[in-house]
């Protein structure tokens, strides 16, 4: 029984995790977008960014465990996260113009 992910193995989920947070960043992005067509009430906003983070969650967990074995480790996550912020950061500078 090996514990070592093989180099191979390792930049493949890398890139996965990296597109699993593309696409969490996609899903935020569509939020972002309703949210900016739509007047939304407190009560609303607040569902909406814990119903995305249940799913954001939900998502991570599902990818950690199917491709990783359920391992957490630190490049993953961050991996993610950048996922997730090649697609907020541009997002939020379209959608913040008036």
């Amino acid at each position: 029984m090996t514990y070592g992910v093989r180099n191979r193995l390792q930049t493949e989920v890398f890139l996965y995790a990296f597109g699993a947070g593309f696409l969490i960043g996609l899903f935020f992005a569509v939020l972002m977008l309703l949210r900016k067509l739509f007047r939304h009430s407190t009560g609303a906003v607040i569902a909406e960014d814990v119903c995305f983070c249940v799913i954001a969650a939900l998502l991570s967990f599902l990818f950690l465990f199917d491709f990783n074995n359920g391992c957490v480790r630190l490049n993953l996550i961050l991996s993610e996260f950048s996922g997730f912020l090649c697609v907020r950061i541009p997002a939020a500078k379209i959608l913040s113009k008036n």
